[in-house]
């Protein structure tokens, strides 16, 4: 599925995040289903309770990051798809 700028992408109803000793993981309670995640990762979930549009979202981990949204949009907008597509994340319109 294709992200779109204007999407709000949230996790869908089973899915948490959960940190631990070893690290940081995404939980799919649902499907049993578990994903480590690295910072980057990380942050970008904990994002997702403020109810950004995909491009805020962007914005913010640029800032963050300190570096042009351009250079990381790509990316992003990558992990997002393919979070929807192993059904642990959903747009506002799924």
């Amino acid at each position: 599925m294709a992200v779109n700028r204007d999407d709000i992408i949230a996790l869908r109803n089973g899915v948490e995040l959960r940190e631990y000793a070893q690290g940081r993981a995404l939980f799919s309670f649902c499907t049993s289903q578990a994903f480590e995640v690295n910072y980057t990762a990380w942050r970008v979930i904990e994002l997702l309770d403020k109810q950004l549009s995909v491009a805020a979202l962007i914005d913010l981990l640029a800032e963050e990051f300190k570096i042009s949204p351009e250079e990381i949009a790509d990316d992003v907008t990558a992990y997002l798809e393919d979070c929807i597509n192993l059904g642990i994340m959903t747009t506002g319109s799924d």
